[in-house]
């Protein structure tokens, strides 16, 4: 990934500016206290989750802990891209974007953001209630939670749900899955519904991608040296 763009805001003297930093060769040209060490003392600052020193904050401002002082934006190559391509969207990734408070957080977001794919979750959604519109869905009993008849009415709820799927949700799949393979008489509609409730349990990651891609990217970012 390659360093583009640098904002600075309460460091040292700097109140809020940004550097464009895209070029193959960079320099920053100003005499003497125009802050040229201090915008690469800031490079460095971005190395670590290490609080701000005090001296370093600018003492013109009141700095809110939530605010960003140092925000970073990367283009990202392709070697990153093939880092988190194994994620749903890692591939159409382009830019990563790492921000530091005061108290040393590391604040990191990917542009465009990547999301859990919502397609296979839909197509089962379908699914499921096409089953349940049937004659042999419609005879299911549901005198008690325990009967297939009450669990794949509770599917749907887990279906639509935001977010990543807990254990206790991907077993309850694969159960009902099982289940109807089984089942006497199911349509073929049960059968596919199986598969899809499989799949999903199987290959649905278990946390959200985009935290999942911004760990990896966070290892992969430059570390700045400076050189005096």
């Amino acid at each position: 990934m390659q360093l583009v763009r640098l904002r600075v805001r309460g460091f040292r003297r700097f109140r809020d500016t940004e550097a464009q930093l895209h070029g193959r060769l960079i320099a920053l040209v100003g005499p003497n206290e125009a802050g040229k060490s201090s915008m690469l003392d800031a490079l460095v600052e971005l190395n670590t989750s290490d609080a701000i020193a005090a001296r370093d904050l600018s003492h013109e401002l009141e700095i809110p802990d939530d605010q960003s002082i140092l925000t970073a934006r990367f283009l990202l190559d392709e070697q990153d891209r093939v880092a988190i391509g194994h994620l749903p969207g890692g591939d159409k990734a382009r830019w990563f974007v790492v921000a530091k408070r005061k108290g040393g957080v590391l604040a990191t977001a990917i542009e465009p953001p990547l999301q859990i794919d919502a397609q296979p979750r839909a197509s089962a959604t379908d699914g499921l209630r096409r089953l349940l519109r049937t004659r042999w869905g419609s005879s299911l009993s549901r005198v008690s939670e325990e009967e297939l008849g009450a669990r794949l009415d509770a599917l749907d709820t887990v279906l639509q749900a935001e977010g990543p799927l807990d254990e206790e949700a991907r077993n309850g799949m694969r159960a009902i899955a099982a289940d109807l393979r089984v089942a006497e008489r199911a349509p073929k509609l049960a059968m596919k519904l199986g598969d899809q409730l499989d799949a999903i349990a199987e290959n649905e990651p278990s946390e959200p991608p985009d935290l999942l891609a911004r760990r990896i990217l966070l290892q992969r970012r430059p570390e700045f040296l400076k050189f005096t």
